[in-house]
């Protein structure tokens, strides 16, 4: 299982570039799991992308992130957003929500300001491509609900948050790096990754209390040390403190 999801993950890595071409591109880092995978990935095949990782005064990742450049040889680029531009980009992106059809809650608007100043900074920086690790926690069951479900259940629960990535983060945030001019790339959500999915075990996917099992093994076969491959998830939004920030310029809207 852990050598056909590297096949298919370094395939649809290197689709990814052969669609970005020589363009600098960026690659979207919080030093989990997931980023660092993909990282190690590109870095394995040759390609170069800069890591961009935003934090705030409150940031968690910034340990993590300081202690993962020491295995990856990668640029990296730390970048701390001014809380006198979070208005102006809070209210960005609810134009952009309300434009793409998508519900405006308190989630929505924070993981978009992510992305809205991972991109604003990426062009700033000559970078038009950016790459997430957008899709992991969906297919092989990383939020802490999945844990919870019967192992009969596992696969329609991942089934239908599979089908919300497409119809709502990929949807957002590809719409908000079309008005900066980035093209926004999913690895992760490859068609065939998509389809492998559906064929690895539950087991595969949640073990002995730890999600994302097939992830976290192939990340250490990778050499990505455990402090990170073991990481437990965080939602962006908080690792980077940027909701509480988001939080104070919103009133009355629904957390999620």
């Amino acid at each position: 299982m852990k050598n056909k999801l590297k096949s298919l993950l370094e395939n649809s890595v290197s689709d990814t570039f052969k669609k970005i071409g020589n363009k600098n591109t960026g690659l979207m880092y919080s030093a989990g799991v997931d980023s660092s995978l993909l990282a190690k990935v590109c870095q394995d095949l040759n390609f170069k992308p800069t890591l961009i990782s935003l934090i705030t005064g409150s940031s968690k990742d910034i340990d993590y992130i300081k202690k993962t450049s020491q295995f990856l040889n990668l640029p990296l680029k730390i970048h701390e957003p001014n809380p006198k531009d979070f208005p102006e980009a809070v209210e960005t992106i609810r134009k952009i929500l309300k434009k793409t059809n998508l519900e405006e809650t308190l989630m929505q608007v924070s993981l978009g300001v992510c992305i809205y100043f991972a991109c604003n900074f990426a062009v700033g920086e000559g970078i038009h491509s950016l790459i997430s690790g957008q899709g992991a926690d969906e297919l092989f069951a990383g939020y802490h609900k999945f844990k919870v479900l019967p192992t009969s259940k596992l696969q329609d629960a991942i089934n239908k948050e599979i089908k919300k990535v497409f119809n709502v983060d990929v949807r957002r945030d590809s719409a908000i790096a079309q008005h900066f001019g980035v093209t926004f790339h999913t690895p992760y959500l490859d068609d065939n990754i998509v389809q492998f999915n559906k064929e690895i075990p539950a087991e595969y996917k949640i073990r002995k209390g730890q999600n994302k099992y097939i992830v976290r093994e192939l990340a250490k076969d990778y050499g990505i040390p455990n402090f990170i491959a073991e990481r437990p998830k965080k939602a962006m939004q908080y690792s980077t403190g940027i909701q509480k920030l988001v939080k104070r310029c919103l009133k009355n809207l629904p957390e999620k």
